[in-house]
C-alpha cells in the first residue's frame, strides 16, 4: 500500500550552483534523474524536494555529521556546518499560486537534514542518499503552482530558479487537514464534520521503558500492528507522545540530531502508515518526563538529572552512566524550570520545533500539535528508594507548579505562548491547530492563562479520578459550560501584548487528552466504556481519550466504530450546538445530550447502577473492590422509562411539537427502536420513552430526536 502512494516529482533548478531535485518518496530511497517537464501533484499529497549543495558547503555539513564536536563549538570549528541550526544553514522554500503576472499568497516551508534507512531482518540499516537536505510540502488548492528555494550560509545566499507544477484532484476524498469548525466548538476536514473517536496509543514498547538504549525496530513494527487493529475497530484518532526512547530527535546531545536520524525515520514510517489507515494523530511533541527531577515513574534513564545529581538520595536507583537531559547538562541549567526561562534553552528548543514542523508539518495524518504533555508536572521530584526489588517512588518531594504557584504558572504561560506564537508566526505554520496539556486543570487563579492565548487553538487537560456518586461527566459538562461563559481579565498578564481586549472568553474546542480512574482495570472496563460512550455529549470536541487498555483488551476497540458511526453522521461543524444534562428523580439514570438551534437532539442515556462497584466481582483483589459508591448505586438493576422515578425529560422543546425518535445500542451499533409519536407538552416538556436499560448487556442507549 505504501508503494501505491509513492509520487515521483522531478525537477532541475540551477542558479548560483544550487541544484534542487524532487525525489521519490523516502521509503523507496531511490534517486530519480532530473527531467524538464512539469509534474502533476495530487491534492493533499506530499511533494518532497531534495537540495544538492556545492561541494564547498556540503563537505562542511558532512564533517559536522561525522564529527563528535559539541554543538556549542567556537571559531576553531569553522570547517563545520551544523545542518540542524538555522543560524548556520537556513533552507527555505517558497510556494505560491500565480495569478496572472502577480504573486498572491505565499507559503513558506523550511528544509531539514535527512538520513536514509531501511529495515532488514527486524533491524534498521543505513541506506545512504545523495539528497540529505530536503523539503516537504502539501498543496491544498488545485491548479498551477510555483516554487523556488534559497539556502543561506551567514552572509551567503544561494538561490534556485522557479519550479512549475500543477496540483490535480485526489481520488481519495477523505484526504485533508483537520481544522476548527466555524462554530469554534468542533472540527472539520475540508467541508465535512470530523469528530475524533479514539484513545491514547502513546508509544511503541513497554509503557514505562527504562533501558539505556532506544527502542529496537521490532517494537515499532508491533506498534503499527496495534494501530492497524485500532483502525480496524473503527477508531479515527489516536494520541501519540514523542518519547526519548522512541521518536525523539534530541536527548543525549543538544542541538545535534544526527545520531537520532533513525528515530526520525521511524516517525516517518508511522506518519505514512497513519495516512494509509486514514487516521488522525493527536501529536504530542514533548513528554514531560524529561523535565522530571527525577522521574516519579522511575524512568531514570530518560529524565532530567544525571547520576551525580543530589536529587538522587539513593544512588542505587540510577545508572552511573546516566548523564541526564542534554539541556540541563550542556547549558548548565540548575533545574527544569530554567528550561522555560533560559534564552539559550528556548533558542535550541525552537530549532527542534522548526525541525519537527519542517519534516512532519506537511502531513494530513497529524490532527493536532500538542506542545508538551502535562506541563504542570514540570520539575516534579520523585523520592526513589531501593526496596531490594526495584526503586519505587515512595512520594513526590516537590511539584514546582503547585509549590511555587506565585511564580511557576506565569512562567508556563510565557513559555507556551512564546512557543505557539513561534510556530504560527515565525514558522508560518497553519496546517494544524495547537493544543496545550495539563494533568487536571491549569492554575488560572495564579496566572497560567494559556487557555486564553490567541496562539493556542485547543484547551486540553487530563482527567484522572473516580466518583462515588458517578457524577464525573456531569461535572465535566458543567465545567465546560462555565469555561465558555466566563470571561477573564487579562490586562495584568503577558497576553495583554497579544490581545487588545481587556477580558477574554474561551471560544475554542475542549478535549480530554487523557482520562481514567487512576487505578488498574477491575470493573468489566466500566470506566473505559463510560469515557467512550458518555463523553461525546458533554460538549467536548472529541471522545475523552482513555489512557488505560491501550495495549490490552483490544476486543473493546470494536466500540470505537459504533461511536464513530453515530457521531460522524451528525454535522456538528455547522450551527450552534449546546450541551445539557438531566438526571431522574431516582438518580439511577441520567441523560447527556447536544441540542442544535433547530432543536435536533442527539444524546446518551446511562444506567448509573452499572459502575465499577457493582461490577467489582470481576476482580475482587483489585483496588476498586475496596472502595464503594453511594448506597442507591450498589445494586445493578434493569431500568425502565415507564417507572416514574426513572423518567427523563427535556424542556424548551416547543409547544405540542412532534418528534421522530431513534434509539441505538452503542455496544452493537444496531438500532433498537424508533417512533414518530413523541410529542412535547403545552409547556415544551418532552418525556423520552427510552428502551429498557439491561444491566451490563445494554447499560447505555444512544438516541436521536428530529422534527418533522
Amino acid at each position: 500500500m505504501i508503494q501505491n502512494k509513492v509520487r515521483l516529482f522531478t525537477i532541475l533548478l540551477w542558479i548560483l550552483n544550487v541544484q534542487v531535485f524532487a525525489i521519490q518518496d523516502s521509503i523507496q530511497i531511490k534517486i530519480i534523474q532530473p527531467i524538464s517537464k512539469v509534474q502533476k501533484v495530487m491534492q493533499f499529497e506530499k511533494l518532497e524536494l531534495g537540495i544538492e549543495l556545492p561541494a564547498f558547503y556540503f563537505d562542511k555539513v558532512n564533517r559536522f555529521i561525522n564529527s563528535k564536536s559539541p554543538v556549542l563549538f567556537n571559531d576553531k570549528y569553522l570547517d563545520l556546518i551544523n545542518p540542524f541550526d538555522p543560524k548556520q544553514i537556513d533552507i527555505q522554500f517558497d510556494f505560491w499560486k500565480p495569478d496572472g503576472t502577480s504573486r498572491v499568497e505565499h507559503f513558506k516551508r523550511f528544509g531539514f537534514y535527512y538520513s536514509a534507512f531501511s529495515h532488514q531482518s527486524g533491524k534498521v540499516i543505513s541506506s545512504g542518499t545523495a539528497y540529505n537536505l530536503r523539503g516537504r510540502f502539501t498543496p491544498k488548492e488545485l491548479g498551477k503552482w510555483k516554487c523556488n528555494a534559497i539556502v543561506i550560509f551567514g552572509k551567503d545566499t544561494l538561490k534556485s530558479n522557479t519550479l512549475n507544477f500543477e496540483c490535480v484532484t485526489n481520488s481519495d476524498s477523505k484526504k485533508g487537514f483537520l481544522s476548527i469548525s466555524e462554530n469554534k466548538k468542533y472540527f472539520k476536514v475540508k467541508d465535512s464534520s470530523f469528530f475524533p473517536v479514539g484513545q491514547n496509543i502513546p508509544w511503541p514498547g513497554d509503557i514505562w521503558y527504562n533501558s539505556k538504549a532506544t527502542l529496537p525496530h521490532r517494537e515499532y513494527e508491533q506498534y503499527h500492528r496495534l494501530i492497524k487493529q485500532f483502525a480496524t475497530g473503527g477508531g479515527n484518532y489516536f494520541r501519540m507522545l514523542i518519547t526519548p526512547w522512541t521518536y525523539d530527535i534530541e536527548f543525549e546531545t543538544l542541538g545535534n540530531y544526527s545520531h537520532r536520524m533513525s528515530n526520525a525515520w521511524e516517525l516517518d514510517q508511522l506518519i505514512n502508515f497513519s495516512e494509509e489507515e486514514d487516521l488522525k494523530i493527536h501529536f504530542n511533541m514533548l513528554l514531560h518526563g524529561v523535565l522530571e527531577n527525577p522521574s516519579v515513574y522511575t524512568i531514570t534513564n530518560w529524565d532530567w538529572p544525571a547520576y551525580d545529581s543530589p536529587v538522587y538520595g539513593d544512588k542505587t536507583c540510577v545508572d552511573p552512566e546516566d548523564k541526564g537531559f542534554c539541556y540541563g547538562r550542556e547549558l548548565a541549567l540548575a533545574s527544569p524550570i530554567e528550561f522555560f526561562t533560559s534564552e539559550e534553552a528556548k533558542r535550541f528548543y525552537k530549532n527542534k520545533l522548526r525541525y519537527i514542523i519542517a519534516r512532519w508539518g506537511y502531513s494530513t495524518s497529524i490532527g493536532v500539535l500538542e506542545l508538551l504533555s502535562e506541563v504542570n508536572n514540570l520539575g516534579q521530584q520523585g523520592n526513589l528508594q531501593n526496596n531490594g526489588n526495584g526503586c519505587p517512588n515512595i512520594g513526590t518531594v516537590t511539584s514546582p507548579y503547585r509549590d511555587s504557584s506565585n511564580v511557576v504558572p506565569k512562567i508556563v504561560l510565557g513559555w507556551q505562548n512564546e512557543m505557539a506564537k513561534y510556530i504560527k508566526e515565525e514558522l508560518e505554520h497553519d496546517n494544524h491547530p495547537i493544543a496545550v496539556s495539563y494533568t487536571g486543570q491549569p492554575d488560572i487563579k495564579n496566572g497560567d492563562l494559556s487557555y486564553y492565548s490567541p496562539y493556542i487553538d485547543i484547551a486540553t487537560y487530563n482527567a484522572y479520578s473516580f466518583d462515588k456518586k458517578q457524577n464525573k461527566y456531569a461535572r465535566l459538562l458543567e465545567e465546560l459550560i462555565s469555561y465558555r461563559k466566563t470571561k477573564l481579565q487579562i490586562s495584568n498578564s503577558i497576553l495583554r501584548k497579544e490581545d487588545s481586549r481587556r477580558s477574554v472568553g474561551i471560544d475554542k474546542p475542549f478535549m480530554l487528552s487523557e482520562i481514567g480512574s487512576g487505578m488498574t482495570a477491575c470493573d468489566d472496563n466500566v470506566i473505559w466504556k463510560q469515557s467512550i460512550f458518555l463523553s461525546p455529549f458533554t460538549g467536548l470536541s472529541g471522545v475523552a481519550m482513555p489512557w488505560l487498555n491501550y495495549n490490552n483488551n483490544q476486543d473493546l476497540w470494536r466500540y470505537f466504530g459504533f461511536v464513530n458511526q453515530f457521531m460522524n453522521a451528525i454535522d456538528l461543524s455547522k450551527g450552534k450546538w449546546t450541551s445539557d444534562y438531566k438526571a431522574s428523580k431516582s438518580k439511577k439514570v441520567e441523560l447527556y445530550h447536544l441540542v442544535s438551534e433547530e432543536r435536533e437532539v442527539i444524546g446518551v442515556i446511562n444506567n448509573k447502577t452499572y459502575n465499577y462497584f457493582t461490577m467489582k466481582e470481576n476482580c475482587k483483589a483489585c483496588f476498586c473492590s475496596k472502595d464503594s459508591v453511594v448506597s442507591y448505586l450498589r445494586e445493578l438493576e434493569n431500568i425502565k422509562s415507564d417507572q416514574k422515578e426513572n423518567q427523563l425529560s427535556l424542556k424548551k422543546m416547543g409547544s405540542f411539537k412532534k418528534y421522530n425518535a431513534s434509539f441505538y445500542n452503542p455496544l452493537t451499533g444496531i438500532e433498537i427502536s424508533s417512533s414518530n409519536e413523541i410529542k412535547s407538552s403545552l409547556f415544551g416538556q418532552l418525556i423520552i420513552p427510552y428502551p429498557e436499560l439491561l444491566k451490563k448487556e445494554r447499560p447505555f442507549v444512544y438516541f436521536k430526536l428530529e422534527t418533522d
